[in-house]
């Protein structure tokens, strides 16, 4: 608490007036940046046709990523570490599970409009969205600001990925496509200059899928 209190140029004492302990701040936190980004995801989704609401969802959520990646970043190896998250007493780790399944039902309300439209193929309603989600939350773990592709290049690439794997003839082969080529396997990916990949924190979606368990039994999509 000396030490928040210290980066924040006040005394301890009065860190009291606002926070009654390092829950507090730990839950203030999480709780902040996680509405902080589903506020403005939610809020750059406004398109009639689900096609390109899926297109801003997945843009927003890349961008949000990458443009506040301290937030973001920091959220994620916190809250993934199962022995910080535990700390919380329950009804505040149900308040985040809240919110983060509400981020979940955002998308999942937009593949099911697409389905119903015929814009959107896929078989499994939950799975789905949790891959769409799951590919947008790692894009923190390769990304490098000053690199061949910016923040907006980035967002729009991923965008593409995810409408072609939602089209309904996405299960048709492609004409061209190039015959899969043999790797040897690495016992860790490397990132150019040779840096080891770094494994993430826990990620939003792989806590979504624990608390969604109810959602996959007999859902359809």
């Amino acid at each position: 608490m000396r030490d928040i209190a210290k980066q924040l140029g006040i005394s301890g004492p009065a860190l009291y007036w606002h926070f009654q302990s390092k829950e507090d701040i730990f839950f203030s936190f999480l709780d902040s940046v996680l509405r902080g980004f589903v506020k403005s995801v939610e809020g750059a989704v406004d398109a009639e046709s689900p096609d390109q609401q899926m297109r801003q969802f997945v843009k927003a959520h890349v961008r949000a990523q990458l443009e506040q990646v301290d937030r973001t970043g920091a959220y994620a190896k916190l809250y993934g570490n199962a022995q910080l998250r535990n700390s919380l007493p329950a009804d505040r780790n149900a308040e985040l599970g809240r919110v983060e399944r509400a981020y979940l039902e955002i998308c999942k309300g937009i593949l099911r409009e697409g389905l119903q439209l015929g814009q959107f193929d896929f078989r499994e309603l939950t799975p789905t969205a949790f891959a769409i989600i799951n590919m947008c939350e790692y894009v923190i773990t390769w990304f490098r600001p000053g690199g061949r592709l910016g923040v907006e290049e980035v967002s729009e690439v991923y965008a593409d990925l995810v409408l072609r794997m939602l089209r309904p003839d996405a299960g048709q082969p492609l004409a061209s496509a190039p015959a899969p080529v043999a790797r040897s396997a690495a016992p860790h990916a490397r990132r150019p200059g040779g840096d080891e990949t770094r494994t993430p924190g826990r990620s939003r979606s792989a806590r979504l899928r624990d608390q969604a368990e109810s959602d996959t039994q007999g859902e359809e999509g």
